[in-house]
């Protein structure tokens, strides 16, 4: 994601007035399998854990819980190095 914010900040800096840049991502849309209330919770919560990596961070400022437990610990911003 830092990436992805440096480019925009790059584009917008750099590019002609009145580009437009967002991201391009693909969602994932969980659908439940049965109209029940649990089932349908059930599905939310699949596709917020599915799009944690881009939209997460993008609308809300931060990874899920579910998603960072996946995320290396070297990779982790401001993490210390393991050897």
């Amino acid at each position: 994601m830092l990436g992805h914010g440096l480019a925009v900040q790059a584009i917008r800096a750099n590019g002609r007035k009145g580009t437009k840049v967002g991201p391009a991502e693909n969602i994932a849309a969980c659908v439940p399998a049965f109209d029940t209330p649990e089932n349908v919770r059930a599905a939310e919560m699949a596709t917020r854990e599915l799009n944690a990596g881009l939209l997460g961070v993008m609308l809300e400022g931060k990874y899920t819980d579910g998603f960072s437990s996946n995320i290396p610990a070297r990779t982790r911003r401001n993490s210390p190095p393991t050897n």
